[in-house]
């Protein structure tokens, strides 16, 4: 497992992806240990579509099969009112996942409809 030197680019893909969010940790996005890829994360957002509860979110860092290994956390419970969306991450502060890292994120709330989206672009 290398981490690709990103001098020589040959091509970057701009990608969306969505979920549903769950009350455990769910990966949401991989880089595969063996992609020859680095996946930077432009933007992570959570969008609560429950008008009337709160809720919140955990979004975890995790390069278990990688270095580093263990999970960090880019945001632990943070809240999302009703009816709202919060920016995790903005493209002014983006996160790289090298190989063998991946995003995982959970929801918390009685009556929990949150959408985790992230904007990423995939270098090779």
């Amino acid at each position: 497992m290398a981490n690709p030197n990103i001098v020589g680019v040959t091509s970057i893909y701009g990608k969306t992806t969505y979920k549903a969010l769950t009350a455990s940790l769910v990966t949401q996005l991989t880089n595969s240990a063996s992609s020859g890829e680095v996946v930077k994360l432009n933007c992570i957002r959570v969008t609560n579509n429950n008008g009337i509860d709160d809720g919140s979110v955990t979004i975890a860092l995790d390069g278990s099969s990688g270095t580093p290994t263990g999970t960090s956390n880019l945001a632990s419970t943070l809240p999302v009112p009703a009816d709202s969306t919060v920016i995790i991450l903005g493209k002014d502060a983006p996160i790289y996942l090298e190989e063998g890292w991946f995003i995982q994120a959970s929801g918390q709330g009685t009556s929990m409809d949150m959408d985790c989206i992230i904007s990423y672009e995939v270098i090779s």
